[in-house]
């Protein structure tokens, strides 16, 4: 073996045989990191993408972002993209890691020596990076990147400005999403697989199959989630109707469970409601009595209500 050659000789004939047959074409080169290999997500998909081209990298007349391109493959009436779990956790590795490389060019961009107190030398210095770690100050420029410390730490704050400005919460409350038990969100999915349910066959199907039917289509099931909870605040909770009072503000936090579905916390802030500890008691037993009941309406009361 010579370099990434190797040199295959015949039993028969030994002297004359002279062919070469390359087993290492990676020897003596840098690996690539994802986000520099222009063909990685054509030739690890070879399912998705079987000519070889139509990846991101693809010579376009308009370019697209890594977020449009990727909501386009998500989004695609085309069923290849979305349904692989693989490919999901793949497009949330490039998103995410393209945001934060963005986001530290321009945070070392607005830096300016006075503001960061720190040089080539001391950037090598391992006491100075710890020290920079200690003070969360290595991790500023992830503020925008959802799920790092820096992101809730943001929003940790702006919690905090609301209360200082608005007062303590009225009310507080937890959704969480009952996918399974929507009709419509296991219609939309089984209408991709070319079946066509009713509300009647929905009702009549086993736990599992309704559990494989949201499995098969995640983005379908948090895309209905974010759309039901923008329902419930935008449609519900700032009518007319004044469900739990005059709502001045809120602030909402999303989280998903170990099953896979999300569900969200909610804090509000209602006008003219009284305030804990400063108006008299019965004042706030009536207005927790006016929008709170541990009553079950019977089924002649409300028929939809399912028990």
């Amino acid at each position: 073996m010579v370099g990434q050659q190797f040199q295959v000789l015949s039993v028969d004939n030994l002297e004359t045989e002279n062919n070469i047959l390359s087993i290492a074409p990676g020897e003596r080169q840098k690996p690539l990191s994802i986000m520099c290999d222009a063909t990685f997500e054509l030739m690890s998909n070879p399912d998705k993408f079987p000519f070889g081209r139509g990846g991101f990298n693809t010579e376009r007349i308009k370019s697209l972002s890594y977020r449009k391109y990727f909501n386009q493959r998500l989004l695609n009436i085309d069923g290849r993209f979305i349904f692989d779990l693989y490919y999901l956790f793949y497009v949330q590795y490039i998103v995410e890691s393209k945001q934060i490389l963005d986001d530290a060019k321009s945070f070392i961009w607005r830096q300016r020596p006075y503001d960061s107190g720190i040089t080539a030398a001391q950037a090598r210095d391992p006491r100075c990076l710890k020290e920079y770690v200690r003070k969360d100050k290595a991790y500023r420029f992830m503020k925008n990147v959802r799920g790092s410390p820096t992101y809730y730490q943001k929003t940790f704050y702006d919690l905090l400005a609301m209360v200082r400005q608005l007062g303590t919460p009225n009310w507080f409350f937890t959704v969480s999403a009952a996918d399974l038990r929507w009709p419509d969100l296991i219609q939309v999915i089984a209408r991709q697989y070319c079946k066509f349910y009713t509300d009647e066959q929905v009702k009549n199907l086993s736990f599992e199959e309704r559990c494989y039917l949201v499995k098969q289509n995640p983005i379908a099931a948090a895309r209905h989630f974010h759309y039901r909870l923008n329902c419930l605040f935008n449609d519900f909770l700032t009518s007319s109707a004044n469900p739990f009072g005059v709502l001045q503000d809120y602030a909402v936090r999303v989280e998903f469970q170990l099953c896979g579905s999300p569900h969200a916390h909610c804090v509000l802030w209602i006008k003219d409601a009284p305030k804990f500890g400063v108006d008299p008691e019965e004042k706030e037993f009536e207005f927790i009595d006016k929008y709170i009941s541990c009553k079950l309406p019977s089924e002649e009361e409300c028929p939809l209500l399912e028990h």
